[in-house]
């Protein structure tokens, strides 16, 4: 097997980037943080809460830096946002998009996974692998022009 030493840091590496992604979701439920850059015209952040990791960008006047910020947890989310990535207007000036942390550690586990099971690529498997990222990307792209009708 070529590189195994490199797949299995590979995999140990995504696989603790998984494990703490896992700690996180379980302590979003009792804590909120938030990490961000609040810069002069345009802030930038995520946050972690209920069951959720939040990207968000909204254009506004300050001037802070970077900050990080925790706090208790007030009570529970809606459960539609445990299942669905939700999003705010994508042309605003507030853009809020919402990912459940199921979805990090299901990627996050594919990640791992992936070095040992496709030792050899055919033309075949590229191609399957390029329609899937094709279909997805679609979808994602439908889904974010409808939200907002």
């Amino acid at each position: 097997m070529r590189f195994r030493k490199l797949r299995i840091a590979w995999s140990v590496f995504w696989g603790l980037v998984a494990v703490l992604l896992c700690l996180l979701w379980v302590r979003s439920y009792w804590h909120n943080e938030s990490f961000g850059y609040y810069g002069q015209t345009r802030s930038i952040g995520v946050a972690s809460h209920g069951g959720v990791v939040t990207f968000k960008q909204i254009e506004q006047l300050a001037s802070g830096g970077w900050e990080f910020s925790t706090w208790p947890s007030a009570g529970s989310r809606n459960l539609k946002s445990h299942f669905l990535i939700t999003c705010s207007d994508l042309r605003a000036a507030r853009t809020k998009i919402e990912v459940p942390h199921w979805m990090g550690v299901l990627a996050l586990g594919c990640v791992v996974v992936a070095p040992f099971q496709f030792n050899r690529f055919s033309l075949r498997t590229l191609l399957l692998a390029t329609t899937l990222v094709a279909v997805l990307m679609g979808v994602l792209v439908w889904v974010t022009k409808n939200y907002n009708r």
